[in-house]
């Protein structure tokens, strides 16, 4: 059994987590994402990217993925212009190829990381905007619904929400 926190705990075998428990609600642990689905998917909404751009964001997936806290990353070929535009809600930097390396410390800085289909990087810690929308979901948190209302209102972007809790959500899936 491994305690993270006030009535936050897991249970664990043989290094695997068997089940967590938040505030007495058990979970069972989620699996990992499914990369022939996300190769398929990143094909479909950005026409242009090549093999090596979605390979590229397969590790960068798989990277905050691992990490120990929650993330946010939001695909889209405008993630330029869209930096500029939420530059006061973020921080909007000259564009950088980003690597899992620096995706695990940009992470730890709240708010999303925009990136670009080639995985560069255009801005971190971003707060984003959207309209209100009918298919939010109160139960799955501030990330979630906050990178739901971002894809309904920006199109193509593809957002990959990583839990705290561990799993892993891409809007539209």
């Amino acid at each position: 059994m491994h305690v993270h926190g006030h009535q936050h705990w897991e249970l664990n075998h043989a290094g695997k987590t068997l089940m967590k428990v938040r505030y007495g609600v058990p979970s069972l642990p989620r699996l990992s994402f499914d990369e022939a689905k996300l190769r398929s998917d990143l094909a479909r909404i950005f026409r242009s990217i090549t093999r090596d751009d979605i390979s590229r964001l397969v590790k960068l997936i798989r990277a905050a993925e691992e990490a120990s806290h929650g993330a946010l990353l939001i695909i889209d070929e405008n993630s330029a212009a869209e930096a500029n535009r939420l530059r006061k809600q973020g921080m909007s930097v000259d564009a950088c190829l980003l690597t899992p390396d620096l995706l695990r410390h940009l992470i730890t800085i709240d708010g999303a990381i925009l990136l670009s289909p080639d995985g560069m990087c255009h801005g971190f810690g971003t707060i984003l905007d959207g309209m209100a929308t009918e298919s939010g979901d109160p139960s799955r948190g501030a990330r979630y619904n906050s990178a739901l209302r971002y894809v309904e209102s920006a199109w193509p972007c593809l957002a990959v929400v990583v839990s705290e809790d561990g799993g892993i959500d891409f809007i539209p899936n």
